[in-house]
């Protein structure tokens, strides 16, 4: 593994421990290296096919993006189902338009007209 490689690795532990941003120095000749991550949960209305609620789950290191997983839950009967999973991007298709709660991997929850 590259000390790059390393140091992402080391960035995105840091910020799945709390913290929104992390800048970590790489051992050897190159430069420090500042992480992002981007998360979103969203619904999306049928445009030329079904629609869906999909997410990403990524950290964004110096121009590169290291996937991290992404879980979709449906609440049903009062219990979290997981509905759809990916490295970095999930999406559950939608056939209805009764109003549902959904929610990712991090407790972020939204309410989308998707059955």
């Amino acid at each position: 593994m590259t000390s790059r490689r390393i140091a992402r690795a080391a960035a995105a532990l840091a910020l799945a421990a709390g913290s929104t941003t992390a800048v970590i120095a790489a051992a050897g000749p190159a430069s420090a290296i500042t992480c992002t991550p981007i998360h979103t949960l969203a619904y999306y209305p049928p445009v030329n096919g079904p629609a869906s609620v999909a997410g990403q789950n990524y950290m964004y290191c110096d121009g590169f993006r290291d996937y991290l997983t992404m879980d979709i839950y449906k609440l049903e009967s009062g219990t979290w189902v997981q509905v759809a999973t990916g490295p970095g991007h999930a999406a559950y298709l939608c056939n209805g338009t009764t109003s549902n709660q959904f929610k990712d991997q991090s407790g972020d929850q939204i309410s989308a007209p998707c059955v």
